[in-house]
């Protein structure tokens, strides 16, 4: 059949061998231990004494790795037999199971299900292989996601910080999270060449000289962004009227 685009992906999906459990039933026990966990009655296959048990008349129940029988296999040797359904090996588990996820590129990532129900706390490596831990009541911490991945202006306002600023003098973004600053130098009649710079890690990003004939004065508005632990500074002869920062 021909189509117009690349040729699609083969989905990567894969089965494992089938799995199968045996006991030795005594007449009394009807809870046995099973070698991996299940999450309904279909994915198993229950045979006592090679009569097949039915998952529809209350014969058996499962819950996590247990099985319970509603009463106890008479006695023999493997007489009960348990045998696993296949699935596929990446798969989404009901809440309160473990997933385990298999990727591409040969990785294991496995999610564990909290253990109360105020505890909503799990870990997953990030793509540098680091493990990194989510915050309780399903809020994702800075160790989750970084401040530069954060969209600027995001749980950020615009803060006057005139008075705690001054000309000439360097600053450190110490917030966690891109900032941005808007500066509005003060400037008025002068014949003179002048200076003025923004300084943000060491590089002047922004620097000129200016003049003015104009009788009066006038507000010379600038603003920049200052990314996390950056350093920052203004430099101009007469310094500012305003400084404000989105924070």
């Amino acid at each position: 059949m021909s189509f117009i685009g690349n040729a699609p992906a083969a989905i990567p999906t894969s089965f494992q061998a089938v799995q199968a459990d045996s006991f030795n039933g005594n007449g009394s026990t009807t809870n046995f231990t099973l070698s991996r966990q299940i999450t309904n009655l279909y994915d198993i296959e229950v045979l006592v004494d090679n009569v097949q048990q039915s998952p529809y008349d209350g014969s058996y129940s499962v819950n996590g790795t247990t099985i319970t029988f509603s009463s106890a296999p008479g006695s023999g040797t493997n007489n009960i037999y348990i045998i696993y359904r296949d699935h596929p090996i990446t798969s989404i588990a009901p809440k309160g199971q473990e997933i385990e996820l298999f990727s591409s590129g040969g990785g294991t990532f496995t999610v564990t299900p909290a253990s109360s129900a105020t505890d909503r706390t799990f870990t997953l490596p990030d793509e540098t292989g680091t493990i990194v831990t989510t915050g309780s009541s399903n809020v994702v911490t800075s160790d989750m996601q970084t401040g530069d991945a954060i969209p600027l202006g995001v749980d950020q306002t615009w803060q006057d910080v005139t008075s705690s600023r001054a000309n000439n003098t360097t600053y450190t973004n110490t917030t966690g999270r891109p900032i941005q600053v808007m500066v509005v130098a003060y400037y008025g009649a002068d014949s003179n060449l002048r200076n003025y710079s923004i300084t943000i890690n060491g590089t002047q990003h922004a620097s000129y000289q200016m003049r003015s004939n104009i009788t009066g004065n006038f507000g010379i508005p600038s603003s920049f962004i200052v990314p996390v632990n950056g350093t920052y500074s203004v430099s101009f002869y007469a310094g500012f009227t305003s400084w404000s920062e989105l924070r």
